[in-house]
């Protein structure tokens, strides 16, 4: 891990101190185990433990974070997964949904930066991964925050609400309030068969598969996908 030093100003009602934040290194402990099935298409790698330490005038805090390495194996872009982090015994899993802003070529890696809760993670691992031509790959872990019956209840409702939106104000309406689409289709109430993110990367699916259809064919291939029904899956 390279040094990094962050040097910026506290002002106070009197005084101007140097605010410097830096990494230092700490014991990586029990090592992070990766539990992923081989066909996972984002591999996780390089687990480094370290203080995120912050001095301010009189004042000094430190933040224990973990970083992991994060790599596309798979032959095309991503456009974006899940990863979940595992707590030692007592604690809470953890999880995140990632976008890259450029996608994930192929072979390309991604640093992801999170800060350990106190009782530490005991493993990682990838529950769903997006490509961006709408394909997925779903974990089988009974814990992932992923399901298909979750992704599959979120394609059907964003898509029932999308054509009725065609329907009712045309294809370049569909494309102009596609961005507020998980502000417009939300889960009806909690399910357990779905995860905790399923619904919500059901509903990105059909975006993902709307802007695809776009950007070849403009609004005539929009309204295609959605009348034919190829965006419920």
């Amino acid at each position: 891990m390279g040094t990094q030093l962050v040097v910026s100003k506290y002002t106070g009602r009197e005084w101007t101190w140097p605010s410097i934040a830096f990494p230092v290194r700490r014991p990586i402990g029990r090592a992070l185990r990766v539990d992923q099935p081989s066909d996972c298409p984002v591999t996780i790698t390089g687990a480094k433990r370290y203080w995120w330490v912050r001095w301010a005038g009189f004042g000094v805090g430190a933040w224990p974070m973990l970083e992991v390495t994060l790599t596309n194996r798979s032959a095309q872009a991503v456009h974006s997964f899940t990863l979940r982090f595992v707590a030692r015994r007592g604690g809470h899993a953890s999880g995140t949904g990632t976008r890259p802003e450029r996608g994930l070529a192929p072979d390309a890696t991604l640093l992801h930066t999170s800060q350990e809760p106190e009782r530490g993670y005991v493993a990682a691992c990838v529950d769903f991964v997006q490509f961006v031509n709408g394909d997925v790959w779903y974990s089988r872990d009974q814990q992932s925050l992923v399901t298909e019956a979750g992704v599959q209840a979120g394609i059907r409702a964003a898509s029932i609400h999308l054509q009725g939106l065609l329907a009712r104000s045309g294809a370049a309406t569909v494309m102009a309030q596609l961005a507020r689409v998980h502000a417009d289709v939300v889960e009806p109430m909690t399910n357990h068969r779905f995860g905790p993110s399923g619904f919500y990367n059901g509903v990105t699916n059909v975006a993902v598969r709307l802007e695809r259809a776009y950007e070849r064919d403009g609004f005539h291939g929009a309204e295609l996908l959605l009348r034919s029904g190829r965006a419920s899956g």
